[in-house]
C-alpha cells in the first residue's frame, strides 16, 4: 500500500505530474516505491547550484527560483538529484557522483547525463551577476565541450585520450551574457 502521507507531502511541494515522474524514474531504476521514502524541499539559500542531494538522509533540496522557471528545468534537476539517490541506494558510496551508473540512470529517464545545467544556455543570468566570463574548453577533434568559470589547462578529452590522442582542449573565454554555442 503506498505511503499516502508522503505522496501528499510531495504533491504539496512539487507539481503532481512530477510526483508521477519520480515514481516512474525510481521504478525504471529498480527501486519501486523508493519515492515514498524521500523528502524534497525548496530553498532560497541555494544560489550557486540548482539542487543538492543528501543521499544518506534521502533528502533533495532544490533552488526556490526553479519554481519560476520552465517546468522542464525543474524536472531535469529533480531527475538529476533522484539519480544520485538511486545510485547511492543501489551501489553505496563506492560510485562516483556523476559516474557511469548515474549517467545510465539519467539516460533511462530520458535526459542527457550532464553534470550541470548552464543557466546561460537557458537565458537565465547568474543570480548575483558575479561571473562576467565563462571558459569553453573544446576538443578540436570530437567537438566535446566543457564549461568552467576559469580556464582549466589540465583538462583533457577522455574520449580522444582513449583513442591514443593527446586530448588537448582549446580554451575560449566568453562573456556570460553571450552564452555558449
Amino acid at each position: 500500500m503506498p505511503d499516502v502521507k508522503n505522496m501528499l507531502d510531495l504533491a504539496a511541494v512539487i507539481p503532481s505530474p512530477l510526483v508521477e515522474s519520480l515514481s516512474l524514474w525510481f521504478s525504471l531504476w529498480g527501486l519501486p516505491s523508493f519515492d515514498k521514502s524521500i523528502t524534497i524541499n525548496f530553498s532560497t539559500r541555494l544560489q550557486r547550484t540548482l539542487g543538492r542531494c543528501y543521499a544518506r538522509r534521502r533528502r533533495i533540496t532544490v533552488a526556490a527560483r526553479l519554481k519560476e522557471m520552465h517546468p522542464s528545468i525543474l524536472e531535469e534537476v529533480l531527475c538529476h538529484e533522484c539519480a544520485h539517490l538511486a545510485v547511492f541506494e543501489l551501489q553505496g558510496e563506492s560510485c562516483r557522483p556523476h559516474g557511469r551508473e548515474w549517467g545510465q540512470f539519467m539516460t533511462l529517464a530520458g535526459f542527457e547525463p550532464r553534470r550541470r545545467l548552464l543557466l546561460d544556455e537557458l537565458g537565465i543570468s547568474s543570480p548575483n551577476g558575479r561571473h562576467r566570463y565563462v571558459y569553453i574548453h573544446s576538443c578540436p577533434i570530437c567537438q566535446a565541450k566543457r564549461v568552467a568559470r576559469r580556464p582549466v589547462r589540465s583538462w583533457r578529452c577522455a574520449d580522444c585520450m582513449a583513442l591514443g590522442l593527446d586530448g588537448l582542449l582549446e580554451i575560449n573565454r566568453r562573456s556570460s551574457q553571450q552564452g555558449i554555442t
